[in-house]
């Protein structure tokens, strides 16, 4: 990968065992960028319309007012 500007400003940053989830979130956002310059498409991105399904689940939730099965459908 080549630089990007505003790369430089984390090595300022002091990350501790605690920052672990930072470091492995870059790691992945890295990884799918690079994913994306190799004309491949990064993670959650579906382009099988056969593979982009209905999925049903039943839901109860009187404060938004659902009740009993809802569909959403998958991008």
């Amino acid at each position: 990968m080549t630089p990007r500007a505003g790369e430089g400003r984390h090595a300022l940053e002091h990350l501790g065992v605690g920052d672990e989830g930072f470091i492995v979130f870059r790691k992945l956002l890295k990884e799918q960028i690079e994913r994306v310059h190799q004309s491949k498409d990064p993670l959650g991105i579906m382009r099988n319309p056969e593979r982009n399904l209905i999925i049903e689940f039943d839901v109860i939730n009187d404060r938004i007012g659902l009740r009993g099965k809802q569909q959403q459908r998958v991008a």
